[in-house]
């Protein structure tokens, strides 16, 4: 059976039809992205670097010159100050994918450009491949081999705001390079992470404790205090009282303001 439907190639009228017509149909809501409009013109961006992105996500990114949608939502929800994203991109990861929500809107803003999401990229992988390292050299069964794992997404987030400059680049960044730039305080995080982590995770694992919203908050504006160098700073303790309920999420001005302190690489 077949149901041809014309509708202008103007307005929103024709996705929103694409959209009902596929809700029989086993689809995800990542699949959606492809009637961004946003994300045809980042693919057209990012190729004249060079690069191909992949926003449909049936398609697979299989060279280091490719860039899947999935790859780019993770990259570009580690740069967010918001420390709800570390939560979702473990537990909730379809909640992001969703064109139609705010959290996805935030990801994929008019003026991310071509080179921002490739620069994204490109760091979060480097960044990745050194923290399961770490994983796959701890002891077997270990707590610091689950914690490595769980706070996959906190310790990414911590070195990603130290990127910042260098993503906003208005070139490409030399792969070759990023290695250098963060292997030293990307092992000094690691070693906080620890440690921090073996002060909190009493009587309670890991994956737990990361999942949860409030745990997360707490423990990076810590390791964020700790790893910026910003013990001493005079700011800190007075946004340490401040809890409003009206904040978009937990410790936002604690967490906004450290934020905005990370040293750049």
């Amino acid at each position: 059976m077949l149901t041809l439907i014309k509708a202008p190639a103007d307005g929103s009228f024709g996705k929103r039809v694409t959209k009902a017509r596929n809700h029989q149909n086993p689809v995800q809501t990542a699949n959606f992205a492809s009637l961004d409009e946003n994300q045809e013109r980042l693919r057209q961006e990012v190729a004249l670097l060079g690069f191909t992105y992949h926003y449909r996500p049936e398609a697979l990114a299989s060279d280091a010159h490719s860039i899947s949608l999935d790859e780019a939502l993770r990259a570009l929800a580690s740069q967010q100050d918001d420390p709800r994203y570390a939560v979702w991109l473990k537990s909730e990861p379809a909640r992001l994918t969703n064109p139609e929500s705010t959290e996805y809107q935030a990801l994929f803003p008019a003026t991310l450009t071509g080179v921002a999401l490739v620069n994204a990229v490109l760091c979060h992988q480097a960044i990745r491949k050194l923290v399961v390292g770490y994983e796959q050299r701890a002891a077997a069964r270990s707590q610091e081999k689950l914690i490595y794992r769980h706070a996959m997404h906190v310790i990414t987030s911590v070195t990603m705001k130290r990127l910042r400059q260098r993503i906003r680049a208005a070139t490409v960044i030399d792969t070759a390079a990023i290695n250098g730039l963060i292997s030293q305080p990307l092992d000094e995080l690691r070693q906080q992470t620890l440690d921090l982590g073996r002060q909190r995770l009493l009587g309670e694992g890991p994956l737990a404790y990361f999942r949860n919203q409030g745990n997360v908050a707490t423990f990076l504006a810590d390791l964020m205090e700790t790893h910026f160098a910003l013990s001493a700073d005079p700011a800190i303790a007075p946004l340490r009282n401040i809890q409003n309920a009206a904040d978009a999420y937990p410790r936002k001005r604690l967490i906004d303001y450290l934020s905005s302190r990370a040293p750049q690489l």
